[in-house]
């Protein structure tokens, strides 16, 4: 039976606007009523308009989020579980990452800041984060490092492939927008399927009994861990193709069909 559903952020709850519509808060507020668990597994950081519409939703449970290298306690802001990127593999990374400064912007985050160089505000980096200078990082308590996604595809693969070779112990995952592509990186150990796990554990629940939802690339490694499977109408084939359940779009709010479909589920069940 699915006790839990645990949805991506971006392209899946909200479009780029970041709102939610009112028809997806009345459903998952009324899902949660009947004592379902809801949270969110995102690519960005908890500061800003993450904690804004988890307060909208009514969302009080754990929250995985910078691409599933920190898991929150939404009502204390604690994190509960961390994968960092390690400190050598930062100080080598950052400086090769300027070496395409001309190709992209970049962001590294940590605690509540996202920095950046010379500390330029880059709203894509953190709608509601603090900004600071790239140089003053603390190398040891870097969680993500994001690559804007603003450039084309066959670039960010090239890079993806590079990165890969170069560093090792860090997990990249393909991001998109309405601009283009990037990259989420984080260490190894991280990642919304590992989060998952630890989200599960946390929980006290079985990977069979959450059902999770997305609509991007970088949602395929918690779809395919979930008991079941949720793709967003406007998620590409890849994820459908896995999927148990295909809904509609965000902006036809599928999010709230999902909803519905899990409640009636369960009551068959």
């Amino acid at each position: 039976m699915i006790k839990a559903l645990i949805s991506d952020y971006d392209g899946t709850l909200t479009d780029h606007t970041h709102q939610l519509t009112e028809a997806v808060v009345e459903a998952v507020r009324a899902f949660q009523k009947q004592g379902f668990i809801f949270s969110i597994a995102t690519g960005r950081m908890y500061q800003g308009i993450v904690a804004a519409s988890a307060a909208e939703l009514g969302v009080s449970t754990p929250l995985i989020v910078r691409g599933g290298s920190e898991i929150i306690n939404p009502n204390t802001k604690a994190v509960l579980w961390s994968k960092y990127i390690d400190s050598e593999t930062v100080t080598a990374l950052i400086p090769y990452l300027h070496t395409f400064a001309d190709q992209f912007h970049f962001a590294a985050e940590s605690g509540d800041f996202a920095y950046t160089k010379d500390g330029i505000i880059v709203k894509e980096f953190g709608t509601g984060a603090q900004f600071a200078d790239l140089a003053t990082i603390p190398h040891d308590r870097v969680p993500k490092i994001v690559i804007e996604p603003a450039s084309p595809e066959p670039m960010v693969d090239e890079l993806i492939s590079d990165l890969a070779a170069k560093f090792p112990l860090l997990h990249l995952a393909k991001i998109t927008s309405r601009r283009g592509y990037g990259i989420d990186i984080n260490s190894h150990e991280a990642g919304k399927e590992n989060a998952l796990k630890a989200w599960a554990s946390l929980m006290n629940l079985e990977l069979t009994e959450i059902a999770g939802i997305g609509d991007g690339h970088n949602d395929y490694p918690l779809l395919i861990n979930c008991g079941y499977k949720i793709a967003m109408g406007n998620a590409p084939d890849s994820l459908k193709a896995i999927a148990d359940l295909v809904v509609s779009t965000q902006a036809e709010d599928g999010v709230a069909e999902a909803v519905e479909t899990l409640e009636n589920l369960t009551k068959r069940d």
